[in-house]
């Protein structure tokens, strides 16, 4: 399926810009308005205009919130942090020596961390001990009651960010009744630029320090505790040590990549685990982050970060 181009990467990273819509990470207007600037392959483009439309809906952003319009300024906020994120994408030939690709993660990062402290639960944002350094991570409420709730843990996967985890996932996980705990590991997001990390084949040593750790004890309260994962090549599981408390794992990458992938059967599992109450019969997983595959094989056909 083509989404506004026949490029097969440009149409699924436009689609997945898009497809976060559903859950206030793009206005389907902006996009359109965006896409019309950018000609067909063209990664200069797509850059310099997704990061000028990022900018401009920060603004709008930045000025609700000194207006004391908190919603307006939270949503605002929100678009344009995976504005931002999308403005980054292609800027992959040399990262470590890109200056305006690490302007636009920062920018990516703070604007979701602003937009975060304005949800109706505000989510708090974690350092998760691990080695000798910490993973970035945050922690979604499904409100502040302190009622016992399932508690999903969520990463993304070669190309996704840890505020990206918002719209894949954790907006529709909260509206259903459960916590989220959702993190950057090794080679993911920041961690590769800011402290040097990579990705490693026994990702259950990644895992069971966010299993172990105080968000965790924090939130589940003896309640069943699953785990989501998107696009990591590689098997990954949920540790040995921890079969007990993680009571269902699966991952939403396709087979090619050596994962077990989620089926639908899968994810109604996940959902029997706990008691949060389904209101509607979707998966909480944004669509635009399906496993769907470009043209040479990858992810949108371009090399993943």
């Amino acid at each position: 399926m083509k989404f506004l181009y026949d490029d097969g990467s440009f149409s699924f990273e436009a689609l997945r810009a898009a497809g976060y819509a559903v859950y206030g990470g793009a206005d389907l207007g902006e996009v359109l308005v965006t896409w019309r600037q950018i000609p067909e392959g063209d990664e200069e483009a797509w850059s310099a205009q997704w990061a000028a439309t990022a900018a401009r809906i920060e603004r709008i952003g930045r000025d609700a919130l000194a207006g004391g319009h908190r919603v307006s300024a939270r949503e605002a906020l929100l678009r344009a942090s995976n504005y931002y994120r999308t403005a980054d994408f292609y800027r992959r030939e040399n990262p470590a020596a890109d200056a305006e690709s690490a302007r636009l993660a920062r920018a990516s990062r703070q604007t979701f961390a602003d937009a975060a402290a304005l949800l109706d639960t505000p989510a708090r944002a974690l350092r998760i001990p691990y080695e000798d350094t910490t993973l970035p991570g945050y922690l979604f409420l499904a409100d502040d009651s302190g009622t016992p709730r399932p508690t999903v843990l969520f990463h993304g996967g070669y190309d996704s960010t840890l505020e990206e985890d918002y719209f894949a996932l954790a907006a529709g996980a909260l509206r259903r009744g459960y916590n989220v705990i959702a993190f950057d590991g090794p080679g993911q997001g920041s961690t590769v630029r800011e402290q040097g990390l990579h990705f490693r084949p026994d990702w259950e040593a990644v895992v069971t320090p966010v299993v172990d750790g105080d968000p965790v004890r924090d939130t589940r309260h003896g309640v069943r505790l699953g785990r989501l994962d998107q696009l990591v090549a590689g098997r990954t599981r949920a540790p040995a040590s921890t079969a007990t408390r993680v009571r269902c794992s699966c991952s939403t990458s396709a087979p090619s990549t050596g994962s077990t992938p989620c089926s639908p059967a899968d994810l109604a599992a996940c959902r029997r685990t706990g008691p949060a109450r389904e209101t509607t019969g979707r998966s909480p997983v944004a669509p635009s982050m399906a496993s769907r595959r470009g043209p040479r094989g990858r992810r949108g056909g371009r090399t993943p970060r």
